[in-house]
C-alpha cells in the first residue's frame, strides 16, 4: 500500500515536472512583445532652394530663341573699340568685328601711345576675340553663376570712341545673326538699357567688345550689339567666352589677384572711371589697309 502511494506521488512530480518545463519554454519561444514602428514616408526631393536675391535663372540657348540679324560691312574698316584685361600679362578680351581684318590693332594707354598687338584670336562662330600684347594691366574675373532674369548689369568702354558707361536688365536671350563679310550664329543675352553716361539716344558704337559686370564686380559677358530705337543691348554668352579661352588655349588669371570694382546705382560711373584709369578697361583702335604695315598673326596658344 505504501508502495503504491510512493509511486503514485513520484508519477504527480514528474508530470508537474513537465508542465511547468513546457510552460517556461513555450515563455522563451515566444517573442516578447514591441509596439511596431510607424513606418517612414518616403523622402521627396528638395525644391530648389530660392536665391536670396529671388531672381530666376535663365534658360538654356534653345532653337526658338528670338533672332536678332546683323549686318557685317564687305570689308574690314578702321574703328575704336573696347577691350579688358584677362591675365595683367598682356591678354585682352575683345569683340571679333573690333579685332577681325585688321592691318594693326593697338590697345590704347593714352591719347597717341598703346601696345600693338603681336597676335589675335577670333572666335569662328561668335563675336568673340582675344589679343596679345608685349604689357598688360590689371584683370578681371569672370562670373561662375548662371544669369538671372531681372538681375542688373554694368557696361563700360568707349561709345563713339569716348569714355562711356550703360546699366540694363536682363530680360532674355536671342541668336545673334551675322550676316556680311563672315557669317556667324551665336547665342547672347538680352538687356533692357535703363541709363548711360553721357546721356543721349545715339547708338554705343565703339563700347563693343567691352566687359558686363554684375553687381558681385565679376564679368558677366562682353558687349556686342544693340538696338537704339528698342533700348536693347546684346551680349556675348559665357559659354561663347569659355569656347574662345579653350579654342585659343589661354586661362585667365585667378580671381584672388582680379579687380572686382563691385558696381551699385551710386558708385558705377566713379567705378567706370577707374577700371579705364588703370587700363583695366582700356580703348582698342583697329587700322587696315596699311599693305606696307605690321599685321598681328592669328595663335592659337600662349607660346606662339
Amino acid at each position: 500500500m505504501r508502495g503504491s502511494f510512493l509511486t503514485v506521488l513520484v508519477i504527480a512530480a514528474l508530470v508537474a515536472i513537465g508542465v511547468f518545463g513546457q510552460m517556461g519554454a513555450f515563455k522563451r519561444e515566444t517573442p516578447r512583445y514591441e509596439p511596431e514602428r510607424p513606418r517612414e514616408a518616403p523622402r521627396r526631393p528638395r525644391p530648389e532652394e530660392p536665391r536670396p536675391d529671388g531672381l530666376r535663372p535663365l534658360p538654356a540657348p534653345s532653337p526658338g530663341d528670338p533672332t536678332v540679324d546683323i549686318a557685317v560691312p564687305a570689308e574690314a574698316r578702321s574703328a575704336t573699340g573696347t577691350a579688358f584685361s584677362l591675365d595683367g600679362r598682356g591678354l585682352w578680351m575683345t569683340a571679333r568685328h573690333v579685332a577681325d581684318g585688321c592691318s594693326r590693332i593697338f590697345v590704347l594707354t593714352g591719347p597717341r601711345a598703346g601696345y600693338l598687338s603681336r597676335g589675335v584670336y577670333v572666335h569662328p562662330t561668335a563675336d568673340v576675340a582675344i589679343l596679345r600684347t608685349d604689357r598688360g594691366a590689371p584683370h578681371i574675373a569672370f562670373a561662375r553663376e548662371e544669369p538671372r532674369f531681372n538681375q542688373t548689369a554694368y557696361h563700360y568702354g568707349f561709345p563713339k570712341g569716348e569714355p562711356g558707361a550703360a546699366i540694363s536688365t536682363l530680360i532674355g536671350r536671342a541668336t545673334l545673326r551675322a550676316r556680311g563679310r563672315y557669317n556667324t550664329n551665336e547665342p547672347v543675352l538680352v538687356w533692357a538699357e535703363r541709363e548711360r553716361v553721357p546721356e543721349g539716344d545715339e547708338h554705343l558704337g565703339g563700347i563693343s567688345g567691352g566687359p558686363v559686370f554684375d553687381t558681385a564686380g565679376r564679368v558677366i559677358g562682353t558687349t556686342v550689339a544693340g538696338s537704339t530705337r528698342r533700348g536693347r543691348i546684346f551680349t556675348s554668352d559665357m559659354s561663347s567666352i569659355r569656347a574662345a579661352l579653350g579654342r585659343a588655349n589661354v586661362t585667365p588669371a585667378g580671381e584672388s589677384s582680379a579687380v572686382l570694382p563691385r558696381p551699385t546705382s551710386r558708385n558705377w560711373v566713379e567705378i567706370g572711371a577707374e577700371l579705364r584709369g588703370r587700363l583695366t578697361v582700356a580703348k582698342v583702335v583697329c587700322l587696315v589697309d596699311q599693305p606696307q604695315g605690321f599685321r598681328p598673326r592669328n595663335f592659337a596658344a600662349p607660346g606662339w
